[in-house]
């Protein structure tokens, strides 16, 4: 899927994931330029055929969704996969992005959305916000675009009751939430685990997320 138009960056994001991961990139244009672009990456060989990618790149998203349409080994119909990172300061723009992820659930086929969410989930404990901004802190700590998402996907994370924190571990504010989280429509029997990966890229301020999922056979 390489545009003509597509900076060299991701061209190169393109080769080097296939080479060391055999994982082909499905990228979205944000809205805000090419460092807020989002891919889906996805191994074929693992028993998954992409039909076609459907990526959302107008507003209302603040960045963009990437989301790819694919057929899974053992899966009836079709399952797609998305990649989200909502808007980062606006919990007004984050929530109407939010219900604009409605829309995607009610199309046909599971969806697994993973992405950063950029403030607190439902239903966590508050964090601590000692010595942050207040502006900050309460732009952070609105949950009504992590309610309005739970209103049609179930928060992996949540379900498997793992609430570690996946910011606040390098910045200088140490504003520890779950703010990078994995949400699907597949049944709840289909989850079967989710962790964070502390112990990996100490120089990011996000930590990776992994949700495993039985699907099929």
């Amino acid at each position: 899927m390489l545009r003509e138009s597509f900076p060299q960056w991701r061209i190169f994001w393109q080769f080097s994931t296939w080479k060391a991961l055999q994982m082909r990139g499905y990228f979205a244009r944000s809205n805000r330029g090419p460092g807020g672009d989002v891919a889906v990456f996805v191994r074929e060989s693992s028993g998954i055929r992409v039909v076609e990618p459907r990526h959302e790149e107008r507003p209302p998203w603040w960045h963009a969704v990437a989301l790819v349409i694919a057929e899974v080994e053992g899966v009836d119909g079709l399952l797609r996969f998305a990649s989200a990172h909502l808007a980062p300061i606006s919990p007004s723009l984050r929530e109407i992005e939010a219900e604009a992820f409605g829309l995607l659930c009610e199309h046909p086929g599971p969806l697994i959305a993973g992405g950063d969410w950029n403030a607190v989930p439902a239903g966590d404990a508050i964090p601590d916000i000692e010595g942050i901004h207040p502006g900050k802190a309460r732009r952070k700590q609105d949950d009504r675009a992590a309610r309005a998402l739970a209103e049609y996907m179930t928060d992996v994370g949540a379900h498997v009751r793992d609430t570690v924190p996946t910011v606040g571990h390098t910045r200088n504010d140490k504003l520890a939430y779950r703010c990078d989280r994995v949400y699907t429509t597949l049944p709840l029997e289909s989850i079967t685990g989710f962790e964070v990966i502390r112990d990996m890229d100490p120089d990011s301020d996000h930590r990776p997320v992994v949700a495993r999922f039985r699907l099929g056979t």
